[in-house]
């Protein structure tokens, strides 16, 4: 472990399950023996019983390659320039609310934790209390069955120096094809702006290619990945994961 380069271990409690997971951020580009080995070391130093480690790595370049296993999200950047996007309508914070919240749970599949999940009626109100803080942000194009949404925080790139981008949690809601005007307000006057996204897209397949060669073609660049690990007793797995989608990617 002391030879990885690491952001401080973290604990960071999910929406739709109320686990608190451990989270840590890696400066470098590693093998997966070596991020298993990197992993365990973690779960061994700070997991307090059972519960789930999630490791951010970046990957550019090596998204195809057969040495690392699929794992729970691959993150993508794009610089966003917004000053010619046109005006959003009034967010129904009701709607919102319902499609983040359908949204949340919808990726404990892909995550392996259904079978963590909270009620509905719990998850509802987390999220509610999520979108209250003044931190995140939100727009909305269409209405009612065409309606999308999209939320985000502003964050610094840890690969980066702390350079600002803005990232983009989650694109929700029923309507399609209204991504490009949401990332546009999403920037908004501020002029160009990177926006880090996050895909659920198995990397070492030939559907997760085709869906990241089409984010290529709209400007988009893989710069990371996530890996989820659960830690107990007797050591580190990955947990079974259902089927992954492309999610709002395969739409842009």
């Amino acid at each position: 472990m002391n030879a990885v380069t690491s952001s401080p271990v973290c604990e960071a409690e999910d929406l739709a399950t109320g686990r608190w997971d451990l989270t840590v951020t890696v400066a470098d580009q590693l093998s997966w023996r070596e991020l298993w080995a990197f992993a365990a070391q973690v779960a061994d130093d700070y997991a307090s019983g059972p519960m789930d480690l999630l490791v951010t790595t970046p990957v550019a370049g090596r998204e195809r390659t057969g040495d690392l296993a699929a794992p729970e999200i691959i993150l993508v950047d794009r610089v966003i320039d917004g000053s010619a996007a046109p005006a959003g309508v009034p967010v129904n914070e009701s709607e919102l609310l319902a499609a983040l919240t359908e949204s949340l749970l919808d990726a404990l599949d892909y995550c392996g934790t259904r079978q963590f999940a909270l009620s509905h009626e719990d998850v509802l109100r987390r999220t509610r209390e999520f979108l209250s803080r003044p931190e995140v942000g939100r727009c909305q194009v269409g209405s009612g069955p065409d309606a999308q949404f999209a939320v985000w925080i502003p964050e610094s790139d840890p690969w980066c120096h702390g350079a600002d981008l803005i990232e983009l949690l989650d694109i929700c809601g029923p309507g399609r094809g209204g991504q490009s005007t949401l990332l546009g307000q999403m920037v908004g006057a501020a002029g160009p702006r990177t926006v880090r996204g996050n895909v659920a897209v198995s990397p070492d397949q030939p559907d997760g290619w085709r869906v990241l060669d089409r984010l290529r073609a709209t400007g988009w660049r893989v710069v990371g990945a996530r890996w989820r690990f659960r830690c107990d007793d007797s050591g580190i797995t990955v947990p079974d994961r259902g089927p992954r989608w492309p999610d709002w990617a395969g739409t842009t």
